[in-house]
């Protein structure tokens, strides 16, 4: 017998074997994916928000926010032609 028909002959159907057995188990694969896909999504809905509450960083940000409204101020006084002091310079400089 041939080395290659000696292979053809016995090796082929295993080969066709698991071939088949793979495309029957595809399914379960699929199934097993989406499943762990719903796991995760339901992991992450369950995960509770994460607050952030920090005095200071709330402070800081309410400050520049009032800095930057005040420069814009200014910035369209200025661009008018006339000169508008800060009512916090004011403030500071009497109190």
């Amino acid at each position: 017998m041939c080395g290659s028909l000696y292979f053809a002959k016995n090796f082929l159907p295993f080969v066709l074997f698991r071939i088949a057995e793979w495309v029957s188990k595809q399914a379960e694969r699929e199934r097993e994916k989406e499943k762990q896909k719903q796991e995760r999504l339901a992991r992450r809905r369950a995960m509770p928000k994460h607050t952030f509450d920090d005095q200071s960083y709330t402070q800081h940000i309410q400050q520049n926010s009032e800095r930057i409204e005040d420069a814009l101020h200014q910035g369209k006084i200025l661009s008018q032609g006339v000169i508008i002091v800060p009512l916090r310079a004011l403030k500071s400089s009497f109190f």
